[in-house]
């Protein structure tokens, strides 16, 4: 006949169950912390190892958009693309060939300068 045995740790009492985690619980347990760590870190911009990469590609992204608006709705649309399989590289093709012809009719009025 086996007894109730139990873990008694620092006042705490614990089932020996937790003594079954795989190395594969405790990864996903330390994901879930970087995870959170670094929304963390990116919601009060505080530079950390784990949120310098984010920072550092939201800050290209806002210079992108301030230097060139086209060229950010591009690298907006690749990762829409990544999520939204092959029709969103398409969408985001024919939003750009739609967006250039509207710069060159403002070209083409009839009047040059040379006239």
């Amino acid at each position: 006949m086996r007894s109730n045995q139990m873990v008694y740790d620092n006042g705490s009492v614990f089932s020996p169950e937790v003594f079954n985690l795989t190395e594969d619980d405790l990864m996903i347990k330390f994901a879930s912390g970087v995870s959170n760590v670094t929304a963390l870190a990116l919601a009060i911009s505080y530079p950390t190892i784990a949120a310098a990469p984010h920072m550092f590609l939201n800050a290209y992204k806002n210079m992108l958009a301030i230097a060139d608006p086209s060229k950010f709705s591009v690298a907006v649309a690749a990762p829409a693309a990544a999520a939204g399989g092959a029709a969103a590289p398409a969408a985001a093709a024919e939003e750009a060939k739609k967006e250039e012809p509207a710069e060159e009719s403002d070209d083409d009025t009839g009047f040059s300068l040379f006239d």
